[in-house]
């Protein structure tokens, strides 16, 4: 679909989809920088030749051979490879860039990307230098977390967006295009099956004709899967085409063996034209009337149009700031670079993994040291009972939640609940709401609520103490009610206040000003 809107010019934006990182252009770019780093990556090396800086076709890249790729590289880049320790990589890129021709052939929101990029780039090297080696590492890490998105087009407000059918629920368009019904979801057949009542089944293979067959257990409980399979496929499918406010497009490859969606589809189309024609027998009731009697109905209300399971992060974001959510979360909008960049966010994933017993940077162990030399770290040492790095999920209010607790232990007769926080910035209140959902979550786990919750700022080595009173906890149920309300209703108003100015869509996507 992507090609297909890049050959004719129509601007998209892919949501739920691939992150930043991952476009071509991008990793072409990326690809010439860690080439500048290191000649023989030959990875890097691969990806320079089939972009469009050299353009080469696999077959010639083959023919060359590893020296070739030295020599063609060195006959292309051989001017800027010195220069990687001493010039700003957003400018040896530009260079390569113009010097190129690397972007003439893009389309506007690729270009938005290698804007994008550079701009980063820009940013890094301006607040935090470092070498070039160290820069892509931190790129790379980056990727793997997976939560930067694509660039927008030029006109973004004006693009057709991509989207999967979990991404769209809450949302609704003018024109909705369900494509590829022939495929269908994926249904795969696990080979060992088991129900508390049925028991173990299991597929079996037969050695003498290498085919497998399925005992009586296994045939059972596949059967079973595949009737709830069929069923969540099909609100699924009605998820999708109730997306349409004014017209939708069911699209699809006429095959031998249709899916099950493609089925629908061309029975509903009958339906349709079969209901457009009036019986006979109707038309003689309709002439022998000499009134008919029109009776409004009010359309069946749609219910529960919103996600089965949610980050508690998301809820909290939320509650912060319905509007910033929404452009955050739902609207897929470009969110700006932080102000500490990705060394706050790698700083502070280096100290929960220190906290939780692995190893890390210097300054990061410097500040998990902080946490553990206090009264709460000694107090976490002599525990009877103890948990780190503890995910959980939590039905409350008609959806799943969930999250990952950084510590909780018994000590004394104490249940004790910690979230450690690397933030420059103190705010409690931001994390009041996460915290009390932390709470009700640990209740099903450890059969109580905590005695104690405590936000500890590890930069400045404070412990600050967060009220659950049993309103907190009811305060915070309701906040989950608000959330799913908000996303059924596609309503998310904006919730001005000191928060303003620590969000990056202040002043930008937000009408919102910091105060």
């Amino acid at each position: 679909f992507e090609r297909a809107l890049d050959r004719a010019g129509i601007p998209f934006l892919v949501s739920g989809g691939r992150t930043f990182l991952e476009a071509r252009e991008i990793k072409d770019l990326l690809a010439f920088l860690a080439a500048l780093v290191n000649p023989l990556d030959e990875v890097a090396l691969v990806g320079v030749l089939r972009s469009p800086f050299a353009a080469l076709p696999d077959d010639e890249i083959f023919r060359l051979g590893r020296d070739g790729w030295r020599e063609e590289f060195e006959r292309l880049y051989g001017r800027l490879r010195p220069l990687a320790g001493f010039v700003a990589p957003d400018r040896l890129l530009a260079i390569a860039i113009d010097e190129s021709g690397f972007a003439s052939g893009l389309s506007d929101r690729a270009k938005a990307n290698l804007e994008k990029l550079l701009a980063w780039l820009r940013w890094e090297h301006r607040n935090r230098p470092r070498p070039l080696a160290e820069l892509l590492h931190d790129l790379e890490e980056l990727r793997s977390m997976e939560t930067e998105a694509e660039a927008p087009p030029p006109e973004a407000g004006n693009v057709v967006r991509l989207m999967s059918i979990h991404a769209a629920k809450g949302l609704e368009f003018p024109v909705v295009f369900v494509s590829a019904l022939h495929r269908g979801p994926s249904r795969r057949k696990p080979v060992i099956a088991f129900s508390p009542t049925a028991g173990l089944g299991a597929k079996w293979r037969n050695p003498a004709t290498g085919k497998g067959r399925s005992d009586t257990v296994h045939a059972a409980l596949i059967e079973d899967l595949s009737r709830k399979e069929e069923a969540e496929e099909n609100r699924l499918l009605y998820v999708a085409m109730t997306r349409a406010k004014e017209r939708l497009f069911l699209s699809y490859v006429a095959r031998e063996r249709p899916s099950n969606w493609q089925k629908l589809a061309e029975s509903a189309v009958r339906d349709v034209t079969a209901a457009e024609q009036v019986p006979e027998l109707a038309r003689s009731w309709i002439a022998a009337a000499d009134t008919i009697d029109e009776v409004w109905l009010d359309p069946p209300r749609i219910s529960g149009q919103y996600d089965s399971s949610a980050a508690v992060t998301s809820v909290a974001l939320f509650h912060a700031c319905p509007r910033r959510y929404f452009l955050e979360s739902v609207a897929g909008g470009q969110r700006p670079v932080d102000g500490e960049g990705t060394g706050g966010t790698a700083l502070g994933l280096a100290v929960h993994q220190i906290l939780a017993g692995g190893t890390g940077p210097p300054d990061a162990a410097e500040l998990a040291n902080r946490f553990t030399v206090s009264e709460l770290g000694q107090r976490a040492a002599r525990a009877t009972q103890i948990e780190r790095e503890f995910d959980f999920l939590l039905h409350i209010e008609d959806v799943v939640l969930r999250g990952q607790i950084d510590l909780w232990f018994e000590e004394a007769g104490e249940l004790v609940l910690v979230d450690y926080k690397t933030d420059r910035e103190e705010s409690p209140q931001m994390y009041e709401l996460q915290i009390r959902l932390y709470g009700l979550a640990l209740e099903r786990y450890a059969g109580r609520l905590p005695d104690r919750a405590v936000l500890y700022y590890l930069r400045s080595d404070r412990a600050v103490e967060v009220s659950i009173a049993p309103g907190d906890f009811e305060v915070a149920r309701a906040t989950v009610r608000a959330f799913l309300t908000a996303q059924e209703s596609v309503e998310f108003p904006l919730k001005a206040g000191d928060q303003c100015r620590r969000c990056p869509f202040c002043a930008g996507l937000c009408p919102a000003t910091a105060p």
